[in-house]
């Protein structure tokens, strides 16, 4: 399959006609309807992540056919009943599936070996062909993300992004239930501060700093907002009695950023950079375990920290 490159790109960030364009990480995404008539959207909260992209870095096309269960290629990953993974010449393909529709998928998305191009099928049966249609929406959006960004220096992390009002950038980490959506709600009202996420956080080196990046992707809060920062702290969070910092060897941070993120586990090589990544972060940035009780304690407790130069 090619992949021809996308035209007319340079629209509005409202994105006139059937091109459509969204900014992630730094990384612009170009939408554009293949089939006639057909009207691609962005929905949700990745209104607050459109962007003018004349040079989109990832390029999908989206077009109407009818799908079948039968893939015709070597399956690299199965998540069940909601996406598999497949490789065929070449070429990965994404099948999407809602137990409402089958065995059938609802959606495919067929893209290039280094996950910069790709085509979007949307199964025409199961949608009303006359309503404008959301091929990039979840899970294919940060399935998307998480196999781009693994080859180029970046990973998506289980964790909550706060910038405080001088700019200073606090990465708060930990699975679901340690108090990612808390300490967003903590933070929230204070003035000059923005949550990025409060459930995953895009971390990336750029020009020798290391910037966490606001996604779409929120948590219980719904708190999400595009921007970034450099990153004062990593904090692993874990439920207290009080607000205390521990410090956490290097090894130990590096396994505990990887068990925290979402990762192309059949890539070993994307694996491998991954790893390679969350090591050189960690020679810059301190890495703390911070265990901590709910209340406005908590955010001071951080505040106190950044006063006294630690790290």
């Amino acid at each position: 399959m090619s992949f021809p490159v996308l035209r007319g790109m340079a629209t509005s960030a409202a994105g006139d006609g059937n091109v459509k364009a969204l900014r992630i990480a730094d990384v612009n995404i170009g939408l554009e309807a293949e089939s006639p008539a057909m009207d691609v959207a962005f929905a949700g909260t990745h209104a607050a992540f459109l962007a003018e992209s004349p040079r989109p870095e990832i390029e999908i096309r989206a077009e109407w056919s009818e799908l079948s269960p039968d893939t015709n290629g070597a399956q690299v990953f199965n998540a069940g009943d909601t996406w598999h993974l497949a490789r065929s010449n070449g070429h990965y393909i994404l099948d999407f599936f809602t137990p409402l529709c089958g065995r059938v998928p609802y959606k495919r998305l067929t893209a290039n070996c280094d996950w910069s191009r790709g085509r979007v099928t949307l199964h025409r049966a199961f949608y009303d062909t006359n309503q404008p249609v959301h091929p990039f929406d979840y899970p294919l959006d940060e399935l998307l993300l998480v196999h781009y960004l693994s080859q180029r220096s970046g990973v998506i992390v289980h964790g909550c992004g706060i910038v405080d009002e001088t700019g200073a950038g606090y990465l708060f980490v930990g699975h679901s239930g340690a108090g990612k959506t808390t300490t967003a709600l903590l933070w929230n009202d204070l003035p000059g501060v923005t949550i990025l996420s409060d459930d995953r956080i895009v971390l990336r080196r750029s020009e020798g700093r290391v910037l966490m990046h606001g996604t779409p992707w929120h948590g219980e809060s719904h708190l999400c907002a595009p921007g970034s920062a450099e990153i004062r702290a990593i904090l692993l969070l874990e439920h207290g009695t009080g607000n205390e910092f521990a410090p956490v060897k290097r090894a130990e941070a590096v396994a505990d950023l990887v068990a925290r993120s979402f990762l192309a586990y059949h890539d070993g090589a994307g694996v491998a950079g991954v790893v390679s990544l969350f090591e050189q972060i960690l020679t810059e940035v301190p890495c703390l375990r911070f265990s901590f009780a709910p209340g406005v304690a908590a955010v001071e407790a951080v505040r106190e920290w950044a006063r006294r130069g630690n790290g």
